[in-house]
């Protein structure tokens, strides 16, 4: 595993921030049995939500799979953040992975502020 201060790299899949864009960036396959795997990752989203909650952007485009225990990850953190009147998501999916069209609009379901765009 490689784990810098804004990215997660691992052997089947990634999480990246990148600061110019303020995006985190969701690539490969990411299936890790359950919710204390998903520590580092959601580290990583929250300290990037302590940078700038008022406009942040989630990029799930490359990302083929993520388990359950994943989604409920953030799913959490989206209905934690919620009444928070500074809580701005961008959330960019791919309209061919089937996950990502069931998946994504529940976030935007339990928070108003969330932008959805599929590709």
């Amino acid at each position: 595993m490689v784990e810098t201060m804004h990215s997660i790299e691992e052997e089947k899949y990634s999480v990246v921030y990148d600061d110019v864009k303020n995006c985190i960036l969701f690539n490969g396959i990411i299936c890790l049995n359950d919710r204390k795997h998903y520590q580092a990752i959601m580290e990583l989203v929250d300290e990037i939500y302590h940078i700038d909650a008022s406009a942040q952007k989630w990029d799930f485009k490359k990302l083929q799979l993520l388990d359950s225990a994943g989604m409920g990850q953030l799913y959490h953190f989206v209905l934690n953040h919620r009444s928070e009147g500074a809580f701005a998501l961008s959330v960019e999916g791919d309209s061919q992975i089937s996950w990502q069209q069931k998946f994504l609009p529940n976030l935007q379901k339990m928070n108003r502020n969330i932008n959805l765009r599929f590709s």
